[in-house]
């Protein structure tokens, strides 16, 4: 079953995270942002731009281009990839308020019963990731007033943590959502999958258990440059 635009309504894409940008990152430019970043995980981007492919009926693009990378915006960074057979869409980034959208290959970008996404939000020093997970499911309620709030198993990560995972659902309005949460420096980031459809839901979970296993935290000192600021990347 596919969704459609409604699904977009009362959505918890209506929860503006700080804003970013999603890229496979060349060498070069992780020397602009002046990362630390193994070089693996680099070799790993590359390898999901080439071996992914565009939704189905859709030409390559450079919004649909890869099914990993390194996501990065002002004070944060971190390595995220879906499985083969998702992609990435930088078109729906905007739409959804999210810092990266994945759905399943063959679908319409709005059509896709199943999105993975990844949010980052501001915290201060004194918000602990369990304070923002009251807060975030609070801030469910608003909108489905029959809400509930599940605790999962915790799930592991490329870099051996463990990350708490909740699930909100309501069954009045169909709607579904699995959230892995990292306690970053000043942030706090959500890999979350949703949708309106309980099956296709379901099926999914792996996928999203091995997404949130590729994460990797990277830092929290970014700064972000024009690229004629390196000299590798000026034309002389």
């Amino acid at each position: 079953m596919k969704a459609n635009s409604s699904t977009y309504s009362n959505s918890l894409f209506q929860r503006t995270p700080l804003g970013g940008m999603f890229r496979r990152m060349s060498a070069v430019a992780i020397l602009i942002l002046g990362l630390s970043v193994p070089s693996s995980l680099v070799a790993q981007a590359d390898s999901a731009e080439k071996t992914s492919a565009p939704r189905s009926g859709a030409p390559a693009t450079d919004s649909v281009d890869m099914n990993g990378g390194i996501i990065y915006g002002q004070n944060y960074a971190y390595y995220l990839h879906a499985d083969s057979g998702w992609v990435m869409d930088h078109a729906l980034e905007t739409t959804m308020s999210s810092n990266s959208v994945f759905y399943q290959q063959g679908y319409p970008p709005l059509q896709a019963p199943v999105y993975i996404v990844s949010l980052v939000w501001p915290r201060d020093s004194l918000t602990t990731v369990d304070h923002f997970i009251l807060s975030y499911f609070n801030s469910f309620k608003t909108t489905y007033a029959d809400g509930i709030l599940d605790t999962c198993p915790s799930l592991p990560t490329a870099a051996d943590l463990n990350l708490a995972v909740r699930q909100v659902s309501t069954d009045s309005s169909n709607y579904y959502e699995r959230t892995a949460f990292y306690g970053a420096p000043g942030s706090v980031i959500g890999i979350t999958m949703w949708s309106r459809y309980p099956r296709n839901f379901q099926d999914c979970l792996d996928s999203f258990a091995r997404t949130v296993k590729s994460f990797r935290y990277l830092t929290n000192n970014v700064r972000i440059e024009p690229p004629t600021a390196h000299p590798d990347t000026t034309r002389k």
